[in-house]
């Protein structure tokens, strides 16, 4: 056989012209010779080899001889030695030569790329018959779903013999630009004599065809090997072992095969997974090792007295600690290190939710599931336990410190624990110990550590045991370590304080108690409570507190309620500062639940407040809206009812004390209609002036008839029921003009009703506004839009012109007015609301809705003014006939709609 070798760089190139034969020794081995050709003399062979040295221009001849020798070891399974002795002729530098022997012996590697051996081992919590029936089930649900999940072309059952015997089909997937593999096994379980269960596999035939009812390329591949599931712990429990053998068939490079193997030997670990029961398993061991804590009688060895009386001695004499940031607030952190020294001291301290023994038993158990698993994932490489007696222990552990050019540490410990003479305290001391079983290990830098764990019985908190758990360690990790390093270290090692804390963690349960324990206690409030504390916050005289906050704060504190809300919500002050305040701020609604409110959210709740009273007349209408658009408020009244009525105080007072609240409606109401009738007794005038008498005496009239109306409102209001002097009062404040500012203040106080008035303060507005609006408004618009266009004197033009803007703008304002508050009104859009409720919940687009009301009524009353005018100048007739129609059909639409009566309340 000739081969040629491709050497690197400019070195020429290598031919071998070797001579081959094999044989079968007589223990089964099977060995392959080879040796240059001319050691069997020149002859035909020679014409071949120049042949091969001509095509391989430049080619050195090479000699080369050895053999490959061939152990079986199981079916598909062997051990491959080669032995090889070569010249490559001519000259060649050491690191060519050495290039040229790794070559050559790499060709024994390519032998086995595509094929793999593998074992795995477990345990699992599942009797052997369970574990053996999961894996027989080759198609079962379990199995499928975790198959999609890999990404599966196919697996199915091709043939059942019987159902310990079955062929089965599996398209494995492989990554790009792989062709997937396919697997046809026959699967066979038997029990052997040791109470064993086995389950075979062997790839079937190469002839075997498989209809997957699609087309799809795949590779076909080959794997054989066993599962055996050994009972124990009384068949509680199984160890399963598999042996697995692939060849993945085709070319599939060596990083793919080995990348694969831990997939195919996944079985094991994919029913430990499924069948785990650690948190039973630890359960049980944590509940024998607390039992035998609390019972235990065995008696102590003066060396384990002592061990215990030197690690308590030795902590008691270090110096002060210095504290460190903890990263759970609910554990505290201190240590003592000096600098580039290789001994640092930590202790952490913390309240376990559980009784001394169950905690002490968790963190004794070093074995169990569970702190092997944080062992793990905290840098634990190795971990061993040794036991000798119930209260003693041999503990052997190590640490990767995840430090470049640090090495492991190797921890071994003497564990000993005693009660304290009460039986109230337990101690569990550890110090550094040599024990042959753990040696010492080059690849490992020995460590030492001496700790002392003491947990003592506090008061049960709701009926549930505390724990006060103080960890005090020494490690001295060896070699010289920056006090960075072992500071870092030390807060990771008293970490563990935290896990166990966390492991016990009882916290819901506890504040659930506390919540319950506070709810039986709190005080009971009614909505006179909360008037009473509206006006409290609303006038606080606190002289001594300089600021809102302070006062607001030293109500809260006073008053069990609001602390006991307080303590519920902390953000309760903040909030009632920014209602007391009475800025005016742009509407932001804050739609966050009442149990996730922050305190920025409650004091942007508590800015909106003001601005809806603003918008509205009355503190129970600016309320309403406001607790709509911030849904925590409607959540927090509706939990706490007296909360509404203080919040609702505390909105009547601001409305009459702040400069936008009271004196602005005041000043509004009045102002507007003592300005309509200074310009429409200032238009009365002109007219008298400019001879136009009998537009004079019909706008004196009109005037007239408005207050006569008014007066006859007061006097049914109020009869001679409240007194001659009450009347009196109420008729003077009509004469001088007063009457609509007068009843603004009223609504906006929510002044009580009397018994002795027919009617409320807000429907007594409606009717003063409702006369001066139809009685001088209305009419006196109308008329002066007559006269004007009529005629007259251009001189007092401006005059006349003004007097009907002013009127119209009174007309619009008061009837937005009464629209906007009837539709604002809450209990009115609660018993109508298929009527009431047009106007939108939100403040801006409420101020917007007002604004474009008003327009429109004073557009409104311009505009027809201005057509009645015509038709009067046209035909009177024809202006009395339209006017008649028009109130007819106004008429008829409320009597269809069943409001034509009004029912005012007789007394009787």
């Amino acid at each position: 056989m000739v081969t040629s070798m491709k050497m690197p760089g400019a070195i020429s190139n290598r031919v071998f012209a070797n001579w081959w034969t094999w044989a079968e020794e007589q223990n089964g081995d099977l060995v392959a010779a080879f040796a240059p050709h001319e050691d069997y003399g020149p002859g035909a062979e020679m014409q071949i080899v120049d042949t091969a040295l001509e095509t391989a221009k430049r080619s050195v001849l090479g000699r080369l001889r050895g053999f490959y020798k061939i152990k079986t070891l199981a079916p598909n399974v062997c051990r491959v030695m080669l032995v090889a002795q070569g010249d490559a002729g001519g000259s060649i530098t050491k690191q060519a030569m050495a290039w040229a022997v790794k070559y050559s012996l790499g060709m024994t590697k390519s032998l086995q790329d595509n094929v793999a051996l593998g074992k795995a081992k477990a345990t699992l919590d599942c009797s052997a018959k369970e574990a053996c029936a999961y894996q027989v089930a080759a198609c079962g649900r379990e199995k499928m779903r975790r198959s999609r999940g890999a990404g599966d072309r196919a697996r199915l059952v091709i043939k059942e013999q019987t159902k310990h015997d079955f062929e089965m089909a599996y398209v494995a997937k492989l990554p790009f630009p792989l062709t997937n593999r396919e697997f046809l096994t026959r699967y066979l379980s038997f029990k052997k004599q040791t109470d064993d269960l086995v389950v075979v596999f062997e790839a079937l035939a190469d002839n075997t065809t498989v209809d997957y009812g699609g087309n799809f390329k795949v590779v076909h591949a080959k794997t054989r090997g066993f599962f055996r599931f050994k009972p124990i712990n009384n068949d509680t429990q199984c160890e399963a072992t598999l042996v697995q053998h692939g060849d993945a068939g085709g070319f599939v490079p060596t990083r793919v095969t080995v990348a694969k193997i831990p997939q195919a030997l996944s079985g094991v670990a994919e029913m430990r997974e499924l069948f785990q029961r650690d948190v039973a398993i630890d359960g049980a061991e944590r509940s024998d090792r607390a039992a035998s804590i609390n019972t235990s009688k065995q008696p102590y060895l003066l060396d384990e007295n002592s061990l215990v009386d030197e690690v308590g001695a030795k902590f008691a004499s270090l110096p002060a600690f210095e504290e460190l940031d903890s990263p759970d607030h609910f554990v505290e952190m201190s240590s003592v290190f000096k600098e580039w020294s290789s001994t640092a001291t930590g202790r952490a301290t913390t309240i376990v939710d559980a009784p001394v023994a169950e905690v002490a038993a968790w963190e004794l158990a070093k074995m169990s599931r569970e702190n092997q698993k944080g062992h793990v994932k905290f840098g634990g490489l190795d971990r061993n336990l040794k036991k000798i007696n119930d209260h003693q222990d041999i503990f052997h552990v190590v640490y990767d410190l995840s430090i470049p050019t640090f090495l492991p540490r190797q921890f071994v410990s003497r564990i000993v624990w005693k009660w304290a003479a009460d039986k109230k305290e337990l101690t569990v001391v550890a110090n550094s110990v040599e024990h042959t079983d753990f040696p010492e290990r080059k690849k490992y830098q020995s460590a030492s550590s001496t700790v002392m764990v003491k947990y003592k019985q506090e008061a049960d908190v709701g009926g549930i045991p505390q724990t006060k758990v103080t960890w005090t360690q020494q490690v001295d990790l060896g070699g010289r370590i920056p006090k960075w390093v072992q500071n870092r270290q030390g807060v990771g090692q008293l970490m563990y304080l935290s896990r166990m804390r966390k492991r016990f963690d009882r916290s819901l349960e506890l504040d659930g108690k506390k919540r319950e324990e506070l709810q039986r206690k709190k005080a009971t409030y009614d909505k006179n409570d909360g008037r009473a504390l509206g006006y409290r916050l609303t006038y606080p005289d606190e002289k001594n507190k300089k600021t809102p906050s302070e006062a607001v704060a030293h109500i809260v504190e006073l008053h069990k309620g609001l602390s006991e809300l307080s303590q519920e919500y902390p953000w309760i002050v903040a909030f009632l500062e920014e209602v007391l305040l009475g800025g005016l701020h742009r509407n932001k609604a804050v739609s966050t639940k009442l149990a996730c409110l922050s305190e920025a959210e409650a004091r942007k709740i508590g800015k909106n407040l003001p601005g809806a009273l603003r918008a509205r007349k009355t503190a129970d209408a600016g309320v309403y809206q406001w607790k709509n658009q911030n849904p925590s408020m409607e959540e927090l009244f509706e939990k706490y009812p007296w909360v509404e009525e203080m919040v609702l105080t505390m909105g009547e007072e601001l409305l009459k004390n702040a400069a936008w609240g009271l004196w602005f409606r005041v000043i509004t109401g009045s102002g507007l209609s003592m300005v309509d009738l200074a310009t429409d007794i200032n238009v009365i005038r002109v007219y008298f002036e400019e001879g136009q008498k009998g537009y004079g005496w019909m706008m004196l009239g009109m005037v007239l008839a408005s207050l006569f109306i008014q007066l006859v409102i007061v006097v049914g209001q109020n009869g001679t029921r409240g007194g001659w002097g009450e009347l009196l009062r109420e008729l003077l404040i009509v004469v001088s003009g007063l009457k609509p500012g007068v009843d603004a203040m009223r609504v906006v106080s929510n002044a009580e009703m009397d018994e002795h008035h027919l009617m409320d303060a807000k429907m007594e507005l409606v009717c003063t506004k409702g006369s001066e609006m139809f009685c001088e408004s209305i009419p006196g618009c109308i008329l002066q839009v007559t006269a004007l266009i009529q005629g007259g004197s251009r001189d007092k033009m401006g005059t006349k012109i003004l007097s009907i803007v002013v009127s119209a703008i009174t007309t619009g304002m008061g009837s937005a007015a009464i629209s906007y508050d009837y539709d604002s009104d809450p209990e009115k859009r609660r018993k109508l609301p298929d009527f009431y409720g047009y106007l939108p919940d939100d403040g801006n687009k409420r101020t917007l809705m007002y604004v474009c009301m008003v327009i429109n009524s004073a557009l409104l009353l311009l505009f027809r003014s201005i057509g009645a005018a015509l038709l009067m100048l046209a035909d009177p007739k024809i202006f009395v006939a339209y006017m008649a129609g028009d109130h007819l059909l106004y008429l008829l639409q409320k009597l269809a709609r069943g409001d034509f009566l009004y029912w005012l309340p007789s007394g009787y």
